[in-house]
């Protein structure tokens, strides 16, 4: 367990150096992020059995962006399955751009973390089940504010265990989060 955790701060402290130490003088706008939202279950008719929450999720990041490049780490918890709200790290690099001269924009996002499940309880659920994990994101937005389709699981391929030492496959968890960036 400890080398995997190893490997995860060492790909976050590489994502970090390569956007923040550029040749010559960089500079990088920096930014803070706050998004709230629900866990998305597999159909609209499901809401009413799942206990609909718009507060299921929220989390709290930091990020810098140069150009249209950006690295974003956010903290967050999601209520779900589990007894207690389970909290999470990542860090993500992603790419923003406009569409053309309207005041919208769009991005995307891949990136890497950690969701704190206790020794041997991960294996309990099915959402997910190891506490090692891959996070994607697409967003939406204007101005300040914007709208993340985000999924989160642990990327389990048969023959590909060892990527992050994860126990087996998951369904992984799809949220959908209103934003602001500050």
């Amino acid at each position: 367990m400890p080398k995997y955790f190893f490997r995860l701060n060492t790909i976050l402290i590489i994502l970090f150096l390569t956007l923040s130490l550029g040749r010559g003088t960089a500079y990088a706008e920096d930014f803070f992020t706050f998004e709230v939202g629900p866990i998305i279950t597999t159909s609209f008719s499901k809401i009413p059995d799942h206990n609909f929450n718009p507060l299921q999720v929220s989390q709290l990041g930091y990020g810098r962006q140069k150009g249209n490049v950006y690295l974003h780490v956010f903290w967050g918890s999601l209520d779900g399955e589990a007894e207690e709200r389970k909290s999470y790290l990542f860090g993500e690099l992603g790419y923003r751009s406009d569409f053309g001269d309207s005041p919208y924009y769009w991005q995307a996002s891949f990136g890497i973390g950690r969701v704190s499940f206790g020794r041997g309880e991960a294996e309990e659920y099915n959402h997910l089940s190891s506490n090692n994990m891959f996070t994607q994101s697409v967003a939406v937005g204007r101005g300040n504010y914007y709208v993340a389709f985000r999924h989160m699981s642990n990327g389990y391929r048969e023959g590909y265990e060892d990527i992050l030492g994860n126990p087996g496959p998951n369904r992984g968890r799809d949220t959908l989060t209103f934003g602001v960036k500050f």
